[in-house]
């Protein structure tokens, strides 16, 4: 039987876990954070995230319906960034919500997205020269694939004017999350409405007539 206590204890734990990725990923592109910061906020986010595990695990021991329903997910979505500490903590949070990333890649991964591409990109861009440049280059050498993917950067609001008009969506760090999560629903949408279109199109015939299985005379 579910506990009150043990599901404000998953959120609090979640909301936990939200803002020590937040705080490492603020301090991970401040080229004046020192050592010591750092350290601190990876300890705080691991601390966070271990506390996330133990609640998901009693709140599923209690009543496993209480946690949140995973969202109708088409599209696969590939994290791609210079920290590792920061892709991880961004897949960690997007499996939070139901989210499955499919993979959490370097920027010296990159061949390997513009061979293949996925149908999401979540792009983290830092306050660094060499981020910038990988990034854009990125998103030059897969804007000519067949089927390009959606790419949401996230980047500092000093950075946002030279990434609008070539991603599909900007979201201003630090405040990052929510703001992810809409974006994601939204293009899974977008995504679902796509594809439903092109079954029905497949179903019609060459001059938009629905095709109708006749019955066999014998």
């Amino acid at each position: 039987m579910l506990k009150p206590e043990d599901q404000r204890a998953y959120d609090a734990a979640v909301a936990e876990l939200n803002e020590a990725t937040e705080e490492l990923q603020r301090l991970s592109d401040d080229p004046a954070a020192t050592l010591a910061s750092l350290a601190r906020a990876q300890h705080r986010y691991d601390l966070s995230r271990v506390q996330w595990l133990r609640c998901e695990w009693q709140l599923r021991a209690s009543a496993a319906h209480a946690l949140p329903e995973p969202p109708s997910v088409v599209a696969p979505i590939v994290i791609v960034g210079h920290t590792k500490a920061i892709r991880d903590s961004l897949a960690t949070l997007l499996n939070v919500h139901g989210y499955q990333p499919s993979e959490s890649l370097g920027f010296d991964d990159c061949n390997e997205i513009c061979i293949q591409p996925p149908q999401v990109i979540v792009l983290d861009v830092s306050d660094s020269g060499f981020s910038r440049d990988a990034s854009a280059w990125l998103i030059e050498s897969i804007d000519t694939a067949r089927e390009r993917p959606r790419i949401i950067a996230l980047v500092w609001p000093t950075d946002s004017q030279a990434f609008t008009s070539k991603v599909d969506e900007v979201i201003a760090k630090p405040k990052v999350f929510k703001k992810l999560l809409d974006v994601l629903e939204r293009i899974n949408s977008d995504i679902e409405a796509l594809r439903a279109s092109r079954i029905t199109a497949d179903r019609s015939g060459p001059n938009g007539a629905a095709i109708v299985d006749m019955p066999s005379p014998y």
